[in-house]
């Protein structure tokens, strides 16, 4: 129960981390406060397909082997350009749109610690067919059931499971859902 509450500490940290990566349409025009992250627009040249298995070996690769696989896509910075945060990419999985943070270790390698896929982005209400389709996408991809905890009291709801040392994470609140992908450190699944 500890190991699912610090889990879900660092899905929710992970999520408002993503949530404010964005940098505003005109910064010439607006301020951004002094650790509101930043980003720098480059042109995404490789791959913008991805699968399960593609993305599940994108954990532990340096910065540099992920520009070689997926392109530059977006860099993530802090506004003061003092921490590197990962990269972002608008890519298709399993045939539908979305959009793929990368979140980088503090390391010179940028090494790549966790993923989080925005399978929607709120923009349209999340029906339940697709919900359902991603719990039997990643069902069979695993091949184990999920383990389900909600909706909380602010109406999310959560699927979780794990194989081979990593947790995937599939999350709904509301109109966003979302995949989140990491490799367990610091101790064994059980």
């Amino acid at each position: 129960m500890k190991r699912t509450l610090s889990y879900l500490l660092i899905c929710a940290l992970t999520l408002g981390l993503l949530a404010g990566c964005g940098a505003p349409a005109d910064a010439a025009t607006e301020q951004q406060s002094a650790d509101e992250p930043t980003t720098t627009i480059t042109e995404q040249t490789a791959q913008d397909t991805v699968t399960l298995d593609g993305l599940t070996g994108l954990l532990g690769k340096t910065d540099a082997e992920l520009t070689e696989t997926l392109g530059e896509g977006t860099e993530n910075w802090t506004s003061d350009k003092s921490f590197f945060i990962g990269r972002t990419y608008e890519v298709t999985l399993e045939d539908s749109a979305a959009t793929l943070y990368t979140i980088a270790q503090d390391d010179e390698a940028r090494t790549v610690q966790s993923l989080s896929v925005w399978l929607s982005d709120g923009s349209a209400e999340v029906s339940e067919e697709n919900v359902n389709g991603w719990i039997d996408t990643l069902t069979a991809y695993i091949g184990a059931d999920a383990e389900v905890s909600g909706p909380s009291e602010g109406g999310a709801q959560a699927w979780h499971w794990s194989r081979d040392a990593v947790y995937y994470d599939l999350q709904l609140l509301d109109q966003i859902l979302t995949l989140s992908i990491q490799a367990v450190t610091g101790g064994e699944l059980q």
